[in-house]
């Protein structure tokens, strides 16, 4: 029992010493960690300066655009015909003259072999009357049975031209119903990306808005630059969102004035359409009442020999007509057979083989890429500086690595009524066919340009966002000290300073805590810029 007492109190006792130890080493620690922190408050800071220097500043705007051809022509028929022949494709090379598309003949040829049948029996009606000139009685009887003849037929065509007219006054409703389906499916589409763009505004606004904050709290050390350096990377990449939803919304656009296009054109068409019907209805109307008269005539007149001459007049009359009807069928079988207008590349094929074309309706696009435009827009403010002819260097997504050196073709003196931007089109050469319509285009317009004026980093100048920009800067007696400047232009990396700086002067670029006015600072890795 003596022994177990004694072991515990032995226990005590260690235990005892050991904490006391412990309160000892602890009050040592909290004793050093106090001086260093004094230490650290009363040391000199170390911060990275740069210096105030002469460059020249050059002021770029950057755009994005899609490439265009500036030579798209649209192959489409005169008449409806069936497509018996069409064998390129898209990305097929054809040249000025070739063949593209050949309409079924059939029709036509009848419609061919028709008035040259009928040129043949005017023709010979003409040639029976002269002949039967002579005999009267003979020729009036002729006469007679040629008007009987002329009148019959005109009869007959007057049927076929009714029979027609309601077959192309039906087709040509179809067209009108199937070109209001598309534009209001386009329309549908262009609100689609009209919403889309103010999504892709308000990211990007709030984009704009974090990386402000973060550019803030960076300057006063308050976070790490990585913070800052994401969110500008997420700011640039809200821009393209927003670049990307305004090409499409343009795309939209273009498909829906295509669209309307498309309805107008088969509006006209059916205008055209019952004008012509109703033209021809009229004139097969009025052949039948000629003809008609003709034969009155004849009975009338068949002991007049005046009347023989009369009638010859009226054949010759009917072979001119004759001729001309066969002309302009033979012009119709001409146009049965398209063929291209350029040297270029098939870029859509809207049609295949055994299609139903109409007049005016697209089989083929054919496009020039020997030259290609790059179409941008350009803010109002920035469009006075940009002019015809300007230099404009371009770059691809699709071509990694590959810059193109173009110049301003066209500026639209109209500015967008949505966006208060202007289209500006770049010219590039394209022989080698690597840049393809379609394409995303990065384009570069130098507006302004300052020769040797003093410039200091962007990121040493503090308080732009409340209009009070000034700088740190070190004296020879290495205190900082805060210098108010005014700040003129500006390109991606530098300020310049119009007043409160000179060439040579230390600026304070990056601290790792607040510098004080008057405070002691130590430069370490000071650099001189290069001049641009």
């Amino acid at each position: 029992m003596k022994r177990t007492g004694l072991v515990v109190l032995v226990l005590l006792c260690g235990l005892g010493g050991w904490i006391g130890w412990r309160v000892k080493e602890k009050k040592a620690e909290a004793s050093a960690q106090t001086q260093q922190r004094e230490a650290r408050l009363k040391s000199v800071p170390l911060i990275t300066a740069t210096t105030a220097a002469l460059r020249d500043v050059v002021n770029v705007v950057e755009a994005v655009g899609t490439v265009e051809s500036p030579f798209n022509v649209k192959i489409a028929p005169r008449f409806a015909g069936r497509i018996e022949f069409l064998q390129v494709r898209e990305g097929d090379k054809v040249t000025k003259g070739q063949l593209l598309v050949r309409l079924d003949t059939s029709q036509i040829e009848a419609q061919v072999r028709q008035q040259q049948a009928s040129l043949a029996e005017a023709r010979y009606r003409l040639a029976q009357a002269v002949i039967a000139q002579a005999p009267a009685n003979a020729s009036v009887s002729t006469q007679l049975r040629q008007q009987e003849s002329a009148v019959s037929t005109a009869k007959a065509d007057n049927d076929q031209a009714h029979a027609k007219a309601d077959a192309d006054t039906a087709q040509a409703e179809g067209e009108l119903t199937n070109a209001d389906a598309k534009y209001k499916a386009s329309n549908t589409a262009v609100q689609v990306a009209d919403a889309n763009i103010t999504n892709a505004k308000a990211n990007l606004e709030n984009a704009k808005t974090r990386y402000e904050r973060l550019k803030n709290l960076l300057a006063k050390g308050f976070i790490a630059a990585q913070l800052v350096d994401d969110a500008k990377a997420n700011l640039v990449v809200m821009q393209t969102s927003v670049d990307v939803a305004l090409a499409q919304y343009r795309s939209a656009v273009a498909l829906r004035e295509a669209n309307l296009s498309l309805l107008h054109v088969a509006e006209r068409q059916l205008a055209i359409v019952k004008v012509k019907d109703k033209a021809d209805l009229r004139s097969s109307e009025e052949r039948v009442k000629q003809a008609q008269a003709a034969l009155d005539f004849a009975r009338a007149n068949r002991a007049q020999t005046p009347a023989y001459k009369q009638n010859i007049e009226a054949l010759k009359a009917s072979v001119s007509a004759a001729e001309a009807s066969l002309k302009s069928v033979e012009a119709q079988r001409a146009e049965t057979q398209l063929l291209s207008p350029l040297d270029g590349y098939v870029t859509s094929r809207m049609m295949d083989t055994g299609t139903m074309a109409t007049p005016g309706q697209p089989i083929l696009a054919i496009q020039d890429f020997r030259q290609v435009w790059v179409t941008v827009p350009i803010q109002e403010e920035i469009s006075r500086k940009v002019f015809v002819g300007q230099e404009a260097k371009v770059s691809f997504d699709a071509l990694t690595g590959m810059n193109f050196k173009g110049h301003i073709a066209q500026i639209n003196p109209s500015a967008d009524p949505s966006s208060r931007q202007f289209a500006v089109r770049v010219m590039l050469e394209n022989s080698n066919n690597l840049i393809k319509p379609g394409m995303f285009g990065r384009v570069s317009l130098a507006t302004d340009k300052q020769l040797q004026v003093v410039t200091v980093l962007r990121e040493t100048v503090l308080g732009v966002e409340e209009n009070k920009p000034y700088v740190m800067v070190v004296g020879e007696d290495k205190k900082a000290t805060r210098r108010p400047i005014v700040l003129g232009g500006s390109d991606s990396n530098y300020f310049i300073v119009n007043d409160g700086l000179k060439v040579g002067e230390k600026v304070i670029n990056v601290t790792a805590s607040p510098i004080k006015e008057g405070q002691e600072v130590k430069i370490e890795g000071a650099k001189q810029e290069k001049k641009k």
